[in-house]
C-alpha cells in the first residue's frame, strides 16, 4: 500500500517507522528540504503543505503514477490539507468542510456551541481596535493556529489590542478570537472514530506555565483526574467529534474542567502533536494510535487494539533565557538515568533561545517513567542549557540596566530558600528571593549546589565573586550563575 504523508519532521517519526514495518511505501512532502525524517521515506518532495493547492497538484501527479491508497499526517496542523487533497482523490478520510472546521476555531465554537456544547464565551474580531464585550481577564488567540502561536491572557484594554495585533500575524485568514478565561485544569485527548466505533486513546493532565502565555512544560499519564471527571471529558470529546462531523480518522481535543463541567478548548482532526500520541501514550499503554489511525487512512478497519499494559509516564521540558546555546551540561548524564526514556532536542547547539511565548521555542523535551511529576521536574532540571557569554541579549537580561526582555523574568519570579539559610548572607539583603522556585522547579539552595558541581567552585564562590554575581543567579537561576562564572572566568 502507498501511503502519502504530510509532515516529515521529528512528530511525524512513529509514521514512516510503523508504515516500513508493515510493508508500506511512505512518500513525504514537507517544506523543510532537510526534514529530519526525509530519509525515512520511500519517496520526498519539497512542498509547502500549508499551500493546499500546491500540494493538491503534485498529489494528483503521484496518483496517477502510483494509485496512492491513502493520505495522512499527525503532529501537525494540516489536516485541512488531507482532507482537501483525500477529497479531490477519492480516498479515505473526512469532506474538506469538517477538517477546517476543526481547524478554524470560530467555525469550531459557533458549531458546538449550536449543539449544546460547553465553550467559553467568545467573539470573533479582526482589528485592534475592534471592542469586546466580555469581562477580563481574556485570553486572545488567532483562529487558525497551533502550538499557542500568538496566544496570551489579557487583563486591560490595552493589552488587548497589544494581544490582538500579535495574535493577527498568526492567522492566516485575519481573524482572531477572543474568549473568556477558563480558570481550571486541562487535558489532552485523543481518539479514533470509524463505523461509529470511538476508540479513545489517552487522556493526559497539562501542566500550563508562565502566564500571559500558555507554555505546556509537560504532560503525563496516567491523569489525576477522577474517574468521574474523565468520563465526562470523554463524553464531551465524543459529542463535539460528532458534532462537527468527524467521522473516520482521528479526534484530538484540549479540554478544560471549568465551573465544573468539561468544557471544549480546542478540536483538530488529526492526533495530538507534544510528542503524546507518537511516544507517552505507547509507552504507557503499548498501544500506538498511530498505527490505528494509519489503517483508517488507508481504508481498513482494524481491531480495537487492546492496552497490554500500563505504567507512569512523564513528558517534561527545559527552557531557557536569552542567548546562544553552546551547550546542555548534564545531557548525557540523564540518559543513563534508570527513568529515562527518551528526550528531543528542539534548540541544537548554536541555536538562539528566549524564554517561550509559545510550545515551539523550547529547548528539550524528555520523557520519563515514573509516578509524579516533582520527580520528572528534577530529572529534567539536571540539563542546563549553557549559554555564550558574549551574546548581548544574555548580558541585557542578567546584568543590564534596561527591563526584563519577559514580564516572567523578574526577581518576583525568583528562587525559593528559608531566610536563615547560610547562601543568603552573600546576597544583598535588597535582593532576597521571596519563596518562590526557579522556571525548572529548582529552589535557592538547589541551584547553588547545581551550580558548584558544574563548575567545581564552592558553594560559596559569591564572598570571592563580584556582585553581578548574585544578581545574575536571582535572574538566571543556574543557567545565569553559569553564565556569569564563565564570562568572569574568561575575563580573567
Amino acid at each position: 500500500m502507498i501511503l502519502l504523508v504530510l509532515g516529515a519532521g521529528s512528530m511525524q517519526a512513529p509514521i514512516y517507522d510503523i508504515a516500513r514495518s508493515k510493508g508500506y511505501k511512505t512518500i513525504a512532502f514537507d517544506g523543510n528540504q532537510n526534514a529530519v525524517c526525509k530519509d525515512k521515506a520511500d519517496e520526498f518532495y519539497t512542498i509547502d503543505i500549508s499551500d493546499r493547492d500546491a500540494s493538491l497538484l503534485k498529489a494528483r501527479e503521484l496518483h496517477r503514477l502510483h494509485a496512492l491508497d491513502g493520505v495522512f499526517t499527525a503532529g501537525t496542523d494540516f489536516s485541512t490539507t488531507v482532507a482537501w487533497i483525500a477529497e479531490d482523490l477519492d480516498l479515505p478520510g473526512i469532506p474538506f468542510e469538517v477538517a477546517l472546521g476543526a481547524k478554524d476555531k470560530g467555525i469550531m465554537r459557533k458549531i458546538l456551541k449550536k449543539n449544546g456544547l460547553n465553550v467559553p464565551e467568545y467573539r470573533i474580531v479582526y482589528s485592534p481596535n475592534d471592542r469586546v464585550d466580555i469581562p477580563f481577564p481574556l485570553v486572545v488567540k488567532p483562529v487558525d493556529n497551533m502550538g499557542a502561536r500568538g496566544v496570551i491572557l489579557v487583563n486591560s484594554d490595552e493589552e488587548l489590542s497589544q494581544g490582538i495585533s500579535e495574535a493577527l500575524v498568526f492567522s492566516a485568514s485575519g481573524q482572531v478570537i477572543v474568549e473568556e478565561y477558563m480558570d481550571g485544569p486541562e487535558f489532552s485527548l485523543d481518539s479514533l472514530i470509524y463505523e461509529g466505533h470511538f476508540l479513545p486513546c489517552g487522556l493526559a493532565d497539562r501542566d500550563i506555565q508562565f502566564p500571559p502565555y500558555f507554555i505546556e512544560m509537560g504532560h503525563n499519564f496516567p491523569s489525576h483526574a477522577n474517574e468521574a471527571v474523565q468520563k465526562e471529558l470523554w463524553t464531551a470529546l465524543h459529542q463535539a467529534a460528532l458534532a462537527l462531523g468527524i467521522s473516520r480518522g482521528a479526534a484530538k481535543g484540549d479540554l478544560k474542567w471549568y465551573k465544573g463541567k468539561a468544557y471544549i478548548g480546542e478540536i483538530a482532526a488529526r492526533l495530538s502533536g507534544g510528542y503524546m500520541s507518537g511516544w507517552t501514550y505507547p509507552y504507557h499503554s503499548g498501544v500506538s494510535p498511530t498505527e490505528v489511525a494509519m489503517d483508517l487512512a488507508l481504508g481498513k478497519n482494524p481491531e480495537e487494539p487492546q492496552a497490554d499494559s500500563y505504567q507512569s509516564i512523564q513528558e517534561r521540558a527545559i527552557i531557557s533565557l536569552p542567548g546562544t546555546v553552546i551547550d546542555y551540561i548534564g545531557l548525557d548524564e540523564i540518559t543513563k538515568d534508570h527513568l529515562y526514556m527518551d528526550h528531543f532536542i528542539q534548540k541544537p547547539v548554536g541555536s538562539d533561545v528566549h524564554f517561550p511565548v509559545n510550545n515551539v521555542q523550547k529547548c528539550i523535551n524528555f520523557i520519563f517513567r515514573c509516578a509524579d511529576v516533582r520527580s520528572a521536574k528534577e530529572l529534567a532540571s539536571r540539563v542546563v542549557p549553557r549559554l555564550d557569554t558574549d551574546n548581548d541579549l544574555t548580558y541585557e537580561y542578567l546584568l543590564g540596566s534596561k527591563r526584563p526582555l519577559h514580564p516572567n523574568y523578574p526577581l518576583s519570579l525568583s528562587l525559593c530558600v528559608e531566610k536563615e539559610d547560610a547562601f543568603l548572607q552573600f546576597i544583598p539583603y535588597y535582593m532576597k528571593p521571596e519563596g518562590r522556585l526557579d522556571w525548572q522547579g529548582r529552589s535557592l539552595s538547589e541551584s547553588l549546589e547545581q551550580l558548584s558541581r558544574i563548575t567545581g567552585l564552592p558553594q560559596k564562590v559569591g564572598a570571592v565573586l563580584p556582585v553581578g554575581f548574585s544578581q545574575s543567579v536571582l535572574r538566571g537561576s543556574v543557567q545565569g550563575g553559569l553564565w556569569f562564572i564563565d564570562r568572569w572566568k574568561k575575563r580573567r
